[in-house]
């Protein structure tokens, strides 16, 4: 799994969203990902039930999620 950082290991990661760096939502589940929270919309949100991940939608408008 590429760009996912342990904060709790094997409980619980952070990781940068789709539209920074694509990720594979099999590779994500496959390496233990069990539930995204998504403070952005996911890119295909369909992709993230398909691989049999929960999805929590936190969204914050993107200017909370910048900083200078």
């Amino acid at each position: 799994m590429k760009r996912v950082y342990w904060v709790i290991p094997e409980t619980i990661a952070g990781r940068c969203g789709p539209e920074m760096a694509p990720w594979d939502c099999w590779d994500l589940h496959a390496g233990g990902i069990k539930a995204i929270v998504s403070l952005t919309e996911p890119d295909d949100e369909t992709k993230i039930r398909d691989a049999e991940i929960e999805h929590l939608p936190l969204y914050f408008p993107a200017m909370l999620l910048m900083s200078e």
